[in-house]
Parts: C-alpha cells; structure tokens; sequence
C-alpha cells in the first residue's frame, strides 16, 4: 500500500496493536477451505513477521488519513461553492478487510472483519441533535439505492430488496432486519 509520499512519515514511531484474533489459535480453528483460501498466501506475504505487520497496517492507516485528506478537500469544496447545505455526502466502502485477524489478509470470507463497512452520512438537512449518531440496526448494500432515491424524494420501486434508512438517519421507529443471508 504505497502511501502518498506526504503521509510516509506518519505513524513512524507508532506502534501497531496487533489484534486479538493474530494468533496463529484462530487460523487453526478455521474450517479447512478457509485455510487454504487466498487469505493466507496473502496474509504470508504482508503479516508474517512482527516487522512485516507494522510496516504493511501503518502504510494501510497512512491511506486512510489521506482519503480523510481528500474528503475533506471534496467537503472544503462544496462549502467554498456554496453547496454544502443541500449536498448530501454518504460514504462507504466496498468490503471490509482482514489485518492480520485469524491470520488471513484481504477480504475473503464470511467473518466480520471481512464484511463490515464504514458508512457514514452528513445530511445538514437533519436537526443538530440528530448528527453525530451511530444508529445499530444493520444496513447493507441492498439498502443504498433505495435511500439515495427517497433522500433525493423519488419514489423507491417496489422490486427493489433493500429498504431506504431514511427513517433511521431521522431518528424515527422503523421496522428493521435482525439478521441477513450471506
């Protein structure tokens, strides 16, 4: 993960927790095609030594400040435009992501570390005690297109799967999933 060549100092001196579920327990507990899937070759090849971690997370944490970096310039530039009080921003990311847990690297299996998503919305239409909140009912990709269409106010086709989290975002009562098929 070449970091931009402003962010290769960061994190230098800082050391990396390894997590709890990096021991070599886990990967052994692992059903026997998870062993051999294309997570380990990987995680071989960036978490195999104590030194390989540190270098491989902190260059991975060094992206991450700097996609912060560049949403925040995107953010910047929607204010400087005039646009920042009827934009809508909604971020999230395609897949979740083994570090080092149960010694796999990447993204390959039904594990949580492997799934889970950042999303994240700034609607500055929604009152200031509704910001900053972390709703917990799950929302999954199904749900993205839905929502996208009622915040924008058009109506939701009824063949869609997902369900819009409008509701959730609002802070209002909404039926809502308790588990999903994966």
């Amino acid at each position: 993960y070449p970091p931009d060549p402003r962010d290769e100092k960061l994190y230098e001196a800082v050391p990396v927790p390894v997590p709890k579920t990096a021991d070599e327990k886990f990967y052994k507990a692992l059903p026997a095609f998870a062993q051999k899937s294309e997570g380990r070759p990987r995680w071989e090849r960036r978490f195999a030594t104590p030194e390989m971690y540190q270098k491989v997370v902190r260059d991975y944490y060094r992206l991450i400040t700097g996609m912060d970096r560049e949403i925040g310039r995107i953010l910047d530039t929607l204010r400087e435009l005039g646009f920042s009080e009827n934009t809508i921003v909604i971020f999230s990311s395609d897949n979740g992501y083994f570090l080092g847990e149960r010694g796999m690297a990447d993204k390959w299996l039904m594990y949580e570390e492997s799934i889970r998503v950042p999303l994240i919305v700034l609607d500055p239409r929604l009152p200031e005690r509704q910001r900053g909140q972390s709703p917990s009912p799950m929302a999954l990709n199904i749900d993205l297109a839905p929502t996208f269409l009622e915040l924008a106010g058009q109506p939701v086709p009824a063949a869609m799967q997902g369900k819009s989290w409008r509701p959730l975002l609002e802070g209002k009562p909404a039926e809502w999933r308790k588990g999903f098929f994966y």
